[in-house]
């Protein structure tokens, strides 16, 4: 048996590598029906959302006018609800991957 320059002999890696291809792993995902449902509700819910969000821009002269304020007011608020959106998204994340999902 040939060893290294330290030492070791080199049949260690030998049996290491047989070791590897006989422990072979199907790597398949598994795909759930319940995902595909969460997926879906996950997209209607945002087309809701933002359908509502776009929707204060044509009104915003008229409710700047009723309300006594600029149009750029109003149409901030579309600005406020992506970023709370975002913030939420990011707090969710966190919640899902600490807690997870039960």
């Amino acid at each position: 048996m040939e060893g290294d320059e330290d030492g070791r002999s080199s049949d260690i890696t030998a049996t290491n590598s047989t070791k590897n291809e006989s422990e072979h792993v199907d790597r398949t995902p598994t795909v759930y029906r319940s995902r595909w449902g969460v997926l879906s509700a996950v997209c209607v819910l945002n087309v809701a959302i933002n359908t509502l969000q776009y929707s204060y821009s044509p009104i915003a002269t008229d409710a700047a006018d009723y309300f006594g304020k600029e149009p750029s007011d109003i149409n901030n608020l579309t600005s406020v609800a992506l970023i709370f959106s975002f913030v939420v998204s990011l707090a969710s994340t966190w919640l899902i991957e600490t807690l997870g999902l039960r």
